[in-house]
């Protein structure tokens, strides 16, 4: 079992990937990890009774709906104020935000017998699926465990949503984890498994990402090793929740002219988990994007007790219901505008990403889109697996290596240019080792620039490690109630990113993160008042003497 893995946190069922090695699989090779490998099906969603919490298969029809919670993804950074979330999902239970205690972050309430409400954080939810995913591949191998983990984080991401993912890596136990927007996973995982067998071909590609939540399109150029973004353009309009819609509102057109005469109420009213209901109708959709089928069938078996069995959904009359809609001239709009603004003139490919691009009225307009830029659509990837793969890719860069192949991507030594001036220092992107001659002073003077920012941080963050340790000295003294309260808040803010300080390479955030956390402790330290000392034990006290004041 490798010690890494990236994990797709999806809005139904969430994927992992890993350099899993058995007999099926070669050592070393990035593999997506599906059901039949973990045995299980990670869904990303949970279930609360009284005395424990449920989580993928574990999560049936049999849970109360009331105390069950169905894309818990789209509750990250969502309060019970947001308007939006509250008509879009309808959910009854209530969203509140709390900052005391261990789990602290987005609480979701559940209801026991209708008198007793349990608040459990969306962050520590989430914790529990991905300890889920870490704990089935550890089982798979008694070798390596996991210490090192990527989560993908959607490209539209906010401020909230990105607090609301930072507060669950400081929860998840591993040596070091990253959050990795979803176009640059696909960004590695084409370059790395593509650009490695292409040799140093240059290339301008077109990704058009059409997924259940948001549509994107990205425009990138390999060349001489080196991924440039050029234009990435996001709209959470175009197709996502829109293809869904559509297919939802002909499953409960078709549900109301069926014998059963079960309109969208009655219909809500049956199943006692709303969780089987939206997975169902998800598949469904998906099934019926798939060519060769003139229809689809929601197994209705499933859902609960309606007295059907299946209902037949004509795959034209879906396709119809697209093409009647703007989604297809905004999605064409999305394409040309993102290739416009990107500045590059003729592009080799593009690369369609997703399952909603097997919808036959959508492919037509991404090839239309491709004819237009001159050139054509090509590799019809998943976009799980893709993001899964590229994670992995992102992650072990940093470490210049992928499982046993060495693909000399060197985080450490390499910069991230997304487009002409503006340079981001915190994301690696070097896909080979050779370099461009004529492009070395230019590398040179961004890796000079880099190492002194990172020189700095480091020597910050040793300085501040000094002060820790004479803090640790005095706790030594202390009588062992009063250790443990400030053992709790030294453990809290010393070791709150997991860092390690003898590594040259983390993101950005993480510094931030972790220098603003020791300047809290040191203030929180300067307030604390001793149960069984008079004053108030100050650093600088503790920096001059290396005692703790007598008490009195």
């Amino acid at each position: 079992m490798s010690e890494y893995i990236g994990i797709d946190l999806g809005t139904v069922f969430t994927r992992v990937a890993s350099t899993y090695s058995s007999s099926r699989h070669e050592q070393g090779q990035v593999t997506v990890l599906d059901c039949d490998l973990i045995k299980r099906q990670i869904r990303t969603a949970i279930s609360v009774r009284k005395n424990s919490v449920l989580v993928g298969n574990q999560i049936t029809s049999n849970c109360d709906i009331e105390n069950t919670a169905y894309f818990l993804k789209d509750l990250i950074g969502k309060t019970h104020v947001d308007k939006e979330w509250k008509s879009k999902f309808g959910m009854q239970y209530a969203i509140r935000e709390q900052r005391k205690g261990d789990d602290q972050g987005l609480k979701v309430g559940f209801w026991f017998d209708n008198t007793h409400r349990e608040f459990l954080s969306v962050e520590y939810a989430l914790k529990i699926i991905i300890e889920y995913c870490r704990e089935a591949l550890n089982k798979m191998s008694n070798s390596v465990k996991v210490k090192h983990m990527a989560i993908s984080v959607p490209s539209y991401c906010g401020d909230a949503e990105l607090n609301s993912y930072r507060a669950l890596m400081n929860m998840i136990d591993v040596d070091t984890i990253e959050l990795v927007r979803d176009h640059v996973a696909i960004a590695y995982y084409y370059g790395c498994y593509h650009m490695f067998h292409q040799g140093d071909k240059q290339q301008d590609i077109c990704f058009v990402n059409i997924s259940y939540d948001y549509a994107f399109s990205m425009i990138c150029s390999y060349q001489n090793g080196w991924c440039y973004i050029q234009n990435l353009t996001i709209s959470r309009y175009v197709c996502g929740r829109l293809v869904h819609e559509k297919f939802e509102q002909l499953f409960f057109s078709k549900l109301e002219n069926s014998p059963y005469n079960l309109n969208r109420e009655s219909f809500l009213s049956k199943p006692r988990s709303i969780l089987s209901l939206m997975s169902v109708i998800e598949k469904s959709k998906l099934d019926a994007c798939l060519h060769g089928l003139d229809s689809c069938y929601v197994d209705m078996s499933k859902i609960g007790d309606l007295g059907m069995d299946q209902l037949e959904i004509p795959q034209k009359e879906f396709f119809d219901c697209l093409r009647e809609d703007r989604l297809m001239t905004e999605l064409k709009k999305m394409i040309l505008k993102s290739k416009k603004d990107s500045g590059v003139g003729r592009l080799d490919a593009v690369c369609v990403c997703g399952s909603t691009v097997r919808v036959e009225p959508i492919r037509e307009v991404i090839d239309e889109a491709a004819r237009e830029m001159g050139t054509k659509a090509i590799d019809v990837l998943s976009v799980d697996e893709a993001v899964c793969q590229g994670l992995v890719y992102k992650m072990q860069s940093c470490y210049d290596m992928v499982g046993n192949n060495r693909y000399g991507m060197n985080g450490g030594e390499t910069a991230f240019v997304m487009g002409e001036g503006e340079i981001d220092l915190n994301v690696p992107h070097r896909l080979k080792n050779d370099r461009d001659d004529k492009n070395e002073e230019k590398y040179d003077s961004i890796l000079a620039e880099k190492q002194k920012i990172l020189d700095e941080r480091m020597n910050t963050i040793r300085e501040y490690n000094k002060e820790l340790d004479k803090v640790h000295d005095f706790m030594n003294e202390m009588d062992e109630d009063h250790r443990k309260e400030v053992q709790l808040e030294y453990n809290r803010y010393s070791a709150i990113t997991g860092m390690d300080s003898s590594k040259h390479f983390y993101p950005k955030e993480h510094y931030d993160l972790y220098l603003a956390s020791l300047e809290q402790f040191h203030v929180n330290l300067k307030k604390w008042k001793k149960r069984n000392y008079c004053g108030v034990v100050s650093i600088v006290a503790i920096r001059n003497t290396g005692k703790v004041p007598a008490a009195k």
